[in-house]
């Protein structure tokens, strides 16, 4: 009997450490986005761009799309915010959203619209819309107009 007893010990401790081993081993991790250009703000394809992380010594890597666009998912927040302090000790243009608790996601809906909001503006040169009005315009089947920027 003793043996049997120590035996279902150890199995039971053994699926413990099973089922808590993805809890403690989950992190919130997050990603850097960016679009790669030059002076003139023409679009740079095929750039490089290396982050690393100060503290572990770890680099990732990504090239940017056709469109100067790059994305370096499964990142350390730190890693993150250590970029941030890089483009603002070079002084260089960034935007940076943070969505509290959405985790590895893209920020939901929220997160789409700001990503659309800032290519529309940036690329195409157009104020995106305002979503209020574009919800209330899907409700009512109406067509959502925009205007040209300035600048």
């Amino acid at each position: 009997m003793p043996r049997t007893r120590s035996l279902a010990i150890r199995l039971a401790l053994a699926s413990l450490a099973l089922v808590s081993a993805p809890a403690v081993a989950q992190q919130q991790l997050g990603a850097i986005q960016g679009t790669i250009t030059d002076q003139t703000r023409s679009v740079l394809p095929g750039v490089t761009v290396t982050v690393t992380n100060l503290d572990t010594g770890i680099t990732r890597t990504a090239v940017s799309n056709e469109s100067g666009v790059y994305r370096v998912p499964s990142l350390d927040p730190s890693s993150t915010l250590q970029v941030v302090n890089q483009f603002i000790k070079h002084n260089k243009d960034f935007d940076l959203l943070v969505v509290p608790g959405m985790g590895h996601g893209s920020g939901g809906a929220y997160g789409d619209h700001k990503r659309f909001d800032f290519f529309t503006r940036h690329l195409l040169g157009v104020e995106p819309p305002e979503w209020k009005r574009v919800e209330d315009a899907l409700k009512k089947r109406q067509p959502v107009t925009t205007t040209a920027s300035g600048g």
